[in-house]
């Protein structure tokens, strides 16, 4: 899972997507509330996600099929203050566009809505498995930092919406 840090002040564009090469069949999937995604056809993307649009505040899942190593390169300027993220009851794919790692008890500020015991936020990479429950004031467990350029999966019992603070 990755996601895509924000930058300038307009949303993320597929062009971010133009510093590797991408083949036929590649994919990227969103959680919107529901599975959506787009489809390289060799020459450009196709699907419900493209009309959605890329977001910071967002998870993607990337199916790349490209050279190995590849980087998706992205340039401009940091947008701060990075955009409110919505979660909605169930699973979401969230980005975290910082350019900072930050702890999740100490620079995540409730907007609106509360956590629930035993919401959860993991990340993966490859087989390892790094998650965190929520135990009725704070997240424990072995993934206590979230870190630019990585995508996480959250899990809520009710709707929550937070950002992300440089404070604490």
């Amino acid at each position: 899972m990755v996601s895509f840090r924000c930058i300038d002040q307009g949303d993320i564009s597929f062009n971010v997507l133009e510093s590797v090469v991408f083949k036929r069949d590649d994919r990227i999937l969103s959680r919107e509330g529901r599975l959506v995604f787009a489809v390289y056809d060799g020459n450009e993307w196709q699907g419900e996600l493209v009309g959605v649009g890329l977001s910071c505040a967002r998870g993607y899942n990337i199916v790349f099929t490209g050279e190995a190593g590849s980087v998706i390169q992205q340039s401009g300027v940091a947008r701060l203050p990075v955009e409110d993220v919505e979660l909605m009851e169930g699973w979401n794919w969230i980005g975290y566009p910082p350019f900072e790692a930050y702890n999740i008890n100490s620079n995540i500020e409730v907007v609106s809505g509360a956590f629930s015991i035993d919401d959860q936020i993991k990340t993966r990479s490859g087989s390892t498995v790094r998650l965190a429950n929520y135990g009725g004031d704070d997240f424990r467990g072995d993934l206590f930092e979230l870190e630019p350029g990585v995508g996480y999966e959250f899990r809520v019992a009710q709707a929550v919406t937070f950002r992300y603070t440089t404070s604490g």
